[in-house]
């Protein structure tokens, strides 16, 4: 059975249920989609003799298709490592998961008070982290950044799975990409870390005059 609302796939609910679990940023558990994606759509993910009991196999499936270049790649993982966002994952997250989310439920999914309040915090926490970073300075003055220097802003290394550096950098991203004062650097430092090694990052002068 194919979920309610129009165009609405069932890859694609489980690709908005990751994203509404925190799969932009972590590994999530197959069994964790499963729930929250029969919330999102009963009638798509529960069996249709026994419809309180929710079809994991349909979930699985639907992971996998959601995976697949036909649904735009927008998850990786297995069964057995978790779940998460690709990049286009993200975005497409972003773009559609909204109005994916009221095709499906009628509503938009509300933003808790106290989860505006934790994110400001951790925002403000990681911006003052990221100012006493070696990374930074250099950045700043407009100087090269090495690779292993700007694996801190991440909090990964050399030895840091490359999963694992993908979303940690994601996540930072996600945070701090639209921060009008280490937006900038933070996207300049995932391009370094993401890219091939043995580059180096130095900070356009031309910057300086548009930040101020």
């Amino acid at each position: 059975m194919k979920p309610r609302g129009e165009g609405v796939r069932k890859p694609h609910v489980v690709a908005l249920a990751l994203a509404e679990l925190g799969g932009a940023g972590r590994w999530i558990d197959t069994e964790d989609i499963a729930v929250r994606a029969r919330e999102l759509a009963p009638e798509a993910f529960s069996w249709r003799k026994y419809p309180e009991q929710i079809d994991l196999d349909g979930v699985r499936v639907a992971l996998h298709d959601a995976g697949k270049p036909r649904y735009g790649s927008l998850v990786e993982g297995s069964v057995k490592t978790g779940w998460s966002l690709t990049l286009a994952g993200v975005e497409w997250a972003k773009e559609h998961g909204a109005s994916i989310r009221r095709a499906l439920t009628g509503r938009a999914r509300p933003a808790r008070r106290d989860e505006l309040r934790v994110e400001t915090r951790k925002r403000a926490l990681e911006r003052g982290r990221i100012k006493r970073l070696v990374a930074w300075r250099l950045w700043e003055a407009g100087l090269g950044v090495e690779p292993h220097q700007a694996e801190a802003v991440f909090r990964v290394d050399s030895e840091t799975p490359r999963r694992d550096v993908h979303l940690k950098v994601q996540r930072m991203i996600d945070l701090l990409a639209d921060d009008p004062t280490v937006g900038s650097f933070v996207r300049d430092m995932a391009e370094l870390v993401s890219g091939p090694p043995g580059g180096a990052c130095r900070r356009p002068r031309r910057r300086r005059s548009q930040e101020g």
